[in-house]
């Protein structure tokens, strides 16, 4: 499983790359978070974690690994979209008023 390797170290350069470039920005003074950015991020981490424990409790599902992979994913959208409506994040608030007036 050599590819999981790589993964994690693009995801981790990745988290270094952004607070490296967060850090220099806020350093000049170019990038503030206001309050409601904060809170906007601690509801996205929030939906993210509720994500996350409920994909590994479902993960010991005994089926198809590919069918499982699906049903995973699908249940992970369902969730993380369900709690960031019920969290009322305004950015996808936003993306679900632009998709279905085009619809």
């Amino acid at each position: 499983m050599p590819h999981l390797g790589l993964a994690l170290a693009t995801s981790i350069s990745g988290w270094i790359n952004a607070t490296y470039l967060f850090v220099k920005l806020r350093n000049t003074k170019e990038f503030t978070l206001h309050q409601d950015m904060k809170s906007q991020i601690i509801k996205i981490v929030i939906c993210s974690i509720i994500m996350f424990f409920t994909i590994l409790t479902l993960d010991v599902l005994e089926i198809n690994k590919y069918f499982k992979l699906f049903i995973l994913v699908a249940i992970g959208i369902v969730i993380y979209f369900t709690f960031a409506k019920i969290m009322k994040i305004e950015i996808f608030s936003f993306l679900i008023r632009k998709i279905t007036k085009r619809a």
